[in-house]
């Protein structure tokens, strides 16, 4: 996991999407997880590619509720995945912390 934080108008984004197109020119899967779609971001892009490497891009994600159920999908995928997460850290980095990704219970 990458996390891109930064003030407000510093590239973060802009990185990210540079990023997604390189990979995209070598043949690379990516996806922009859109806000409220965290939850079935990684079983969508794994419908397309099964087992390819893939990069999700969440952007703003201090402000997906979603995220850390996103993150253990990752976390219990086989294949090959890369997140990376732009803006700030915030409470969902506080509740990755404090609740282990491998809990059978959720926090």
């Amino acid at each position: 996991m990458l996390v891109l934080a930064g003030a407000d108008g510093t590239g973060k984004t802009r990185l990210a999407l540079q990023l997604a197109d390189q990979r995209e020119r070598s043949g690379r899967r990516w996806l922009m997880v859109a806000a409220g779609q965290e939850a079935g971001a990684l079983a969508a892009i794994r419908g397309v590619v099964p087992d390819d490497p893939v990069l999700l891009i969440v952007d703003y994600a201090e402000t997906r509720a979603g995220l850390v159920d996103l993150l253990r999908a990752v976390l219990d995928d086989a294949g090959p995945v890369r997140v990376l997460l732009a803006r700030s850290l915030g409470e969902w980095w506080d509740r990755w912390l404090t609740c282990p990704p491998r809990r059978s219970r959720r926090c």
